[in-house]
């Protein structure tokens, strides 16, 4: 009851916080938001590439907590995206955002490089949900009750390329409602 209660306080905790989803394909970003929505978020907005979320930085009346942020995308990707977040805030003086790299690449090395690009931590994808709420509430509520000063990634939960659907995780996407699953096939 005890877990229930701190688990159901942070997701409370969490709908003050906005975040910027940056990924360039659209189911990323469908799980990504239908995650970051059952934790309690309300205030999302999403990117497709690193221009786009430049301008979203830029354009908003009230700033972002965090940004997640796909490596590889068209036009320009997440580390030179990062790198440019990174230079605007030396800048202008700014504090730090956070940005928490979302990546397929979990490979030795790939955390290092993220972390060389700026960003502030780093999440292998496909995303275990439990992982991406102890990294949100290290950075957003400052909760390292139990964690390291990084979160280690091992990727050793890679889904195989025969495999189209996680279906363990489908219900994070739908609850159950067929719509969404066609929306989610169709996608």
């Amino acid at each position: 009851i005890k877990r229930h209660l701190l688990s159901q306080q942070k997701a409370n905790s969490f709908s003050r916080f906005k975040i910027l989803v940056v990924d360039d394909h659209p189911v990323n970003i469908l799980f990504a938001l239908k995650l970051l929505e059952a934790m309690g978020f309300r205030k999302l907005d999403k990117a497709t590439n690193g221009i786009d979320a430049l301008a979203k930085l830029e354009s908003t009346d009230e700033p972002f907590d965090m940004v997640l942020m796909d490596c590889q995308m068209p036009e320009m990707d997440g580390l030179e995206a990062c790198r440019r977040i990174r230079e605007k805030e030396c800048a202008e003086g700014r504090d730090r955002l956070p940005v928490i790299a979302m990546t397929a690449n979990a490979m030795e090395g790939d955390r290092e490089t993220c972390l060389q690009a700026g960003m502030d931590d780093y999440i292998s994808k496909p995303v275990n949900p439990e992982r991406l709420h102890a990294v949100l509430s290290r950075w957003l509520l400052k909760d390292t009750d139990g964690w390291k000063d990084s979160v280690e990634e091992t990727g050793s939960e890679t889904i195989s390329e025969e495999t189209l659907v996680d279906l363990s995780n489908l219900w994070l996407f739908t609850q159950g409602d067929l719509e969404q699953e066609k929306l989610l096939v169709d996608l």
